[in-house]
């Protein structure tokens, strides 16, 4: 074979070859590309549902510690409030015990005055 001719191959040869690689190249380059965006939003996404995990576990010890306190702070609302329920029936049975007292009298004929109703010094506070 005549080295021009040789030579000639050799040069169609890496022309062809640079032609395909300009036309294959860019499109690989192009498919890597979208290759390492992916990976980068995958990276992201999990950094990002971690830290979603972080705040939700986070979030759940706050709140269990706020209903603690709030079933604590309810149980101490039911002691002081038992106190006042137990003064305001005592309050009551003795109101009561006003009223048969009236019942009673004005069953045995004695007169009741107007001011039996009327409000005392210890029924304004």
């Amino acid at each position: 074979m005549d080295p021009l001719i040789g030579a000639a191959w050799l040069l169609t040869g890496a022309v062809i070859g640079a032609v395909v690689m300009l036309l294959v190249g860019p499109a690989r380059a192009q498919r890597e590309s979208q290759r390492a965006r992916e990976a980068l939003a995958d990276s992201q996404q999990r950094r990002l549902l971690e830290k979603l995990r972080e705040d939700n576990r986070e979030l759940e010890t706050r709140l269990e510690r706020q209903e603690q306190r709030h079933l604590r702070s309810l149980e101490a609302l039911k002691r002081s409030h038992a106190g006042e329920i137990a003064d305001i029936e005592e309050d009551l049975k003795q109101e009561r015990a006003k009223l048969r007292a009236l019942v009673e009298a004005s069953s045995q004929g004695h007169v009741i005055s107007g001011t039996s109703f009327e409000p005392t010094r210890f029924d304004e506070n």
